[in-house]
This record gives C-alpha cells, sequence and structure tokens, in this order.
C-alpha cells in the first residue's frame, strides 16, 4: 500500500503530466501515469536514456500504424516525451525525478497502443475490411476528398474505442459501413461511366436530341439503366464493368450519330453528291481488297449487304482452314512417321523430297511445319492503293457508321 507521501506524490505528478485535453485521453491514462511513477522508483536509467528509449519505441510504433489504432496513445505518448525534456531543462521543485517519470510513462502509453490495435482489429473488422476493398477500387486517389471524409469517420470508431466506449463504436459501424458502400458504387462509376456521361454531354451540347433523337434516347435509357445497375450489384464487379460498357457504347453512337447527321440535314446538292461518292469509295475498296474489282452500282443499304456477306464468307473460308490445320496437327500427333510423308507428299512433289540414302527415312520438309495457306479470292486487278482508311476526325464524313437492324 503506498505511503502517504507517495500518494501525494502521484497525484501532483499525475497533474502534471495529464495536461492533454480529457477529450484526448484514453480510458487507462491516469492508470499508466500512477504506474510509471512506480516505476521511476525502482528504475535505473538515467532520463536521458529513457527518453531516448521512449523516442525509439514510439519511431517503431509509427512503423506498425498505431498511427491509425491507436492515435490517442501515440498522442499522449508524444505529449509525455516533450514534458520529459521539459523538465530535464527546468525540473518541478517538489516532484523528483519529473522527467524520468514522463519518459516511462511515454513508453507505457506506447505498450499499451498494440493492445488497443488488437481491440480496433476485433471490434472494426467490418469496417477496417470495406476499407481494404476501397484502396482496391484506388478510391483515395480517384475520390480523395470522400475517401478522407469516410477515414476521419473511421478515426473517430478508433478514438471510441481508446476511450474505452467499445461498444458505441459499434453501434457507429452501421453508419460507417452505409457510406462506405455509397462510397465504393461512386468509386465504380467513376470507373465505369465517366467517359460514357461525358460522351452523353458532349452529345446533349450538339442538339443530338434533334439530329439523333432515337439514338440519344436509347442512350439515355442505357445510361441510366447502367446507373441503377451499379448501385443495385455493385459487388458484381463482371457485370459492372459490362454495364458501363454498354453505357459507352450507347452515348457514343448517339454522340457520332448526331455528329453526321447535322452535317448532311445542312448540305447543299453538289456536297450532297460528294458525301454519297466518298461513301460509295470506301464501300468499293473494301470490295476491291477482297475480290478486286468494284461493287455494282446500286443502293448503298445493298451494297453494304454484300459487303456483310463477302465477311461471312471469308470467316467461314477461315474457319474451314483452321479445321483442316488442327485435322493436320491431331494425325501428326497420332502418328508421328506416317504423318511426315503424307504431309511432305501433300506439300510438295515427291521428286523435291529428299530421302536419307543411309536410312530410306523421309527427310523433313520445311515447308511441312507450316499451316496450310488459306485461298483468298484472286485480288490480282485489286489496286492497292485504294485501301481503305478510317481517319479519327470527329469533324469529317470519314467516320461514317453505316449500321443495319
Amino acid at each position: 500500500m503506498l505511503s502517504r507521501k507517495f500518494r501525494i506524490l502521484s497525484t501532483a505528478l499525475i497533474y502534471l503530466l495529464l495536461s492533454a485535453c480529457a477529450s484526448k485521453q484514453i480510458a487507462v491514462s491516469e492508470s499508466i501515469q500512477q504506474r510509471s511513477a512506480q516505476e521511476a522508483t525502482k528504475s535505473t536509467l538515467t532520463p536521458e536514456q529513457a527518453i531516448e528509449t521512449a523516442e525509439q519505441k514510439l519511431l517503431d510504433a509509427k512503423a506498425a500504424e498505431l498511427e491509425f489504432y491507436a492515435p490517442l496513445h501515440l498522442l499522449q505518448a508524444q505529449e509525455s516525451i516533450t514534458q520529459a525534456r521539459e523538465y530535464l531543462v527546468e525540473p518541478p521543485k517538489d516532484i523528483k525525478n519529473a522527467a524520468l517519470m514522463a519518459a516511462i510513462a511515454a513508453q507505457n502509453f506506447i505498450e499499451d497502443s498494440y493492445k488497443n490495435k488488437t481491440t480496433v482489429k476485433a471490434n472494426l473488422k467490418e469496417s477496417l475490411a470495406h476499407k481494404e476493398v476501397l484502396i482496391t477500387l484506388n478510391t483515395p486517389t480517384l475520390l480523395a476528398e470522400d475517401y478522407q471524409d469516410i477515414m476521419e469517420d473511421l478515426l473517430d470508431l478508433v478514438k471510441l474505442i481508446e476511450k474505452g466506449d467499445s461498444a458505441q463504436a459499434g453501434r457507429d459501424q452501421t453508419s460507417l459501413l452505409s457510406d462506405m458502400s455509397e462510397l465504393e458504387i461512386n468509386t465504380l462509376k467513376n470507373i465505369h461511366l465517366t467517359e460514357a456521361e461525358a460522351f452523353f454531354e458532349k452529345a446533349d451540347d450538339i442538339d443530338a436530341d434533334t439530329y439523333a433523337e432515337i439514338s440519344f434516347e436509347k442512350a439515355a435509357k442505357v445510361l441510366e439503366a447502367s446507373n441503377n445497375f451499379i448501385r443495385k450489384n455493385y459487388r458484381d464487379r463482371k457485370g459492372v464493368k459490362k454495364a458501363g460498357e454498354e453505357a459507352l457504347w450507347a452515348t457514343k453512337h448517339a454522340y457520332f450519330v448526331a455528329l453526321e447527321s447535322e452535317k448532311v440535314i445542312k448540305l447543299e446538292a453538289v456536297e450532297s453528291e460528294k458525301h454519297i461518292l466518298h461513301i460509295v469509295s470506301l464501300l468499293n475498296s473494301i470490295n476491291q481488297k477482297a475480290y478486286g474489282k468494284d461493287l455494282e452500282p446500286q443502293k448503298l443499304y445493298n451494297a453494304t449487304e454484300e459487303l456483310i456477306k463477302m465477311v461471312s464468307d471469308l470467316k467461314k473460308q477461315l474457319e474451314a482452314s483452321q479445321l483442316e490445320t488442327k485435322h493436320t496437327l491431331n494425325k501428326l500427333k497420332t502418328s508421328p512417321e506416317t504423318s511426315i510423308i503424307s504431309i511432305e507428299n501433300s506439300v510438295a512433289p515427291k521428286s523435291l523430297a529428299p530421302v536419307s540414302t543411309e536410312t530410306q527415312m523421309p527427310i523433313k520438309n520445311a515447308a511441312a511445319e507450316q499451316p496450310l495457306p488459306l485461298i483468298f479470292p484472286d485480288k490480282s486487278a485489286g489496286d492497292d492503293t485504294a485501301a481503305l482508311e478510317l481517319k479519327n476526325d470527329e469533324q469529317g464524313f470519314d467516320n461514317v457508321e453505316l449500321m443495319t437492324e
């Protein structure tokens, strides 16, 4: 049991050390100060040694993220170190070893901060997990101000635990989790809808509701649907990404249709003919590349259908060639020797397939290792200079989009 003199000494010391605002003190602050006063009477350390040890422990605590998990603990530890240095210069007249006591108190605050970290992780598990989700989404960069507000609210819960009110921290966590979910949704919208919203605004600025009414209305509906999907299904990352892609496609379509539609409406007769001739030239360039001839004069819609059929035919040809190559490779795996002979015979004349005089085994022909060539229609009559060149100029007619529905 403490003597009356020591109790008076401890009370005086605690009064000096507990100089921080009451709102910044942890629940066990007074008990730490009392324990530190007792330890100081038995310590063999000099005040300078104790201060140096406390400062090193403070650095280690910051490296262990205790500024987040126990900010009040470290605040009181820093204040105790500051007081210890002050007491070295000007020690209290009525208290012996005040500097040593303050330095030891700083060490005890730091040691207790590790316990608080464990308590925080147990009581705020959901909030801490959601914090990691936001970091993964790059929220601290994309929505820095909103993220900082959330972190301040989370720190308030940590401080409640430091003050001994874990129950209230648990109750307040419910509201915080709701705010964190809202921030997650806003982050996903920022990632997946920002570009789509920008195109929608651009379309609106060029009066897309007049020049591309149907496309503009559809874009508005798709954009709204994407927003609603992300809000209701924000943890469905693949679905969210798809919703963003659909919104971007619809809004870009509305913008470019409106851009070209306005120009077409304002064309004079001569300019209109030039515009149509330009489109025909583009279609002919595609046909020349595939078949070596121009498209027969016809409606643009019919010409487009012919080009679609051309692409379909070339796709079938490619698939057939790939299938034949796959079949050949399978034969090679099942019977290497037979397949080598078969491939060489099919690729080159027998007179061009040399045979070893010692083993009478066929020597591998390099052509046999190459995939079978694709057979395209004769394009000898094609003009390479007529290659299709689509420029990325929004203000020209080069980006004309032919739509079939």
